[in-house]
Order: structure tokens, then C-alpha cells, then sequence
């Protein structure tokens, strides 16, 4: 996947999916986009939840993902994502090895995540 520019909303403001079933993950993450501005879509800590959100929101400019939710992989979300147009980033104790070849284009935040640089990373324009 090409790391294409993040694409904020018509508002002009960054709107970032989160998907983490580690809630105090989730919440330090929602916290420091929603400082910085963003508008954060979530968290939602399953991939039917993830999918749910996709078909329902009208606008996602990035997503953040954990790689392993339960006893699922995010695969499936991250196909969603594509076929709208939408870049993500990996946050998860995975190791790139682990992604699939035609998904190692996206930026990969190992566990325990860099948060200030990933909120970082997802800022840049």
C-alpha cells in the first residue's frame, strides 16, 4: 500500500478509525489524537465492529490497527480500508514478518507503541 497523504475530512479535520482490543491502549491513543485534534472513530476492539464502522462512516481519512484482535486477525478490515481508499498504520506486538506481503507497505508501531511518534506519523501531511 502506498503511504499516500492522510486525508482529513471536509471539515479539515484528521478522522482516525481505531481499532485495539487493549483498552488501556486504546484509550492512550484515542487521547493523544483527540489532543492534537483528531476526531477519533471508536475504538472498537473487534473486527465485525471495525467493518461495522467502514460501512457506516462516511468519511475515514487513516486507520490505526492491532493486528490481532481476540482470536482474529484485523485481514478483513484492512481489505475494507483498501477497497475505500483509506490508508492504516499497524500498532501491535506482531512483527512485520507476520503481515502479509501485499499489506507491508503501511507504517508498523511495534508494542509497547512509540504513542507521541505514532500520533506523529498520522499528523504529518
Amino acid at each position: 500500500m502506498d503511504e499516500g497523504e492522510n486525508r482529513p475530512s471536509a471539515s479539515g479535520t484528521l478522522r482516525v478509525l481505531l481499532v485495539e482490543d487493549e483498552y488501556y491502549i486504546a484509550d492512550d491513543l484515542r487521547r493523544a489524537l483527540a489532543d492534537e485534534g483528531a476526531q477519533v472513530i471508536g475504538p472498537v476492539p473487534t473486527v465485525e465492529r471495525a467493518l461495522a464502522l467502514i460501512a457506516e462512516e462516511a468519511s475515514i481519512s487513516i486507520a490505526v490497527l492491532d493486528i490481532r484482535l481476540g482470536g482474529q486477525v484485523v485481514w478483513p478490515v484492512v481489505e475494507a480500508l483498501r477497497s475505500r481508499g483509506v490508508d492504516y498504520i499497524f500498532a501491535t506486538g506482531c512483527s512485520a514478518s507476520e503481515i502479509p506481503l501485499a499489506y507491508r507497505g503501511a507504517s508498523l508501531f511495534r508494542k509497547p507503541v512509540d504513542i507521541p511518534a505514532l500520533v506523529s506519523r498520522l499528523l504529518k501531511q
